[in-house]
């Protein structure tokens, strides 16, 4: 993810239509950070806010891997926030990922640490290369 989107247009429009044969047009949305040596920053807010437009709409959601930079607003210690990009290796971007907890099915209700009116997540994510 390179950048913050809004797909909630295309989420009303797809999020609840269904094929001929009963299928979702849109089954789900997937998203993480690029993984090469030279890879973008990918912003934790970001993949958060497409995680709470899918939760608004009830299509199921996967954040596959973090990237190798993955920038997310930490507490600075002093009632504030500051930005930190963490480096993460290539062996623990899906682990990292997956243990953000944002992995969505689908049909739930939305949890009150992750409603759009409050970017705040419900755990840390752990550092990386920890398991």
């Amino acid at each position: 993810m390179l950048e913050a989107i809004d797909i909630r247009k295309y989420l009303a429009e797809y999020g609840s239509s269904v094929n001929e044969d009963g299928s979702r047009i849109l089954e789900s949305v997937s998203c993480g950070g690029e993984f090469c040596p030279k890879a973008r920053t990918c912003d934790y807010g970001w993949v958060l806010n497409i995680h709470i437009q899918c939760v608004e709409y009830g299509v199921p959601f996967h954040f596959h891997q973090t990237g190798a930079r993955l920038r997310r607003s930490v507490p600075d210690g002093h009632g504030g926030h500051i930005l930190k990009i963490y480096e993460i290796p290539r062996e623990y971007q899906h682990t990292q990922a997956e243990k953000a907890g944002l992995d969505y099915g689908g049909g739930i209700e939305i949890p009150a640490c992750l409603s759009a009116d409050s970017l705040s997540i419900c755990k840390e994510p752990e550092e990386e290369g920890s398991n």
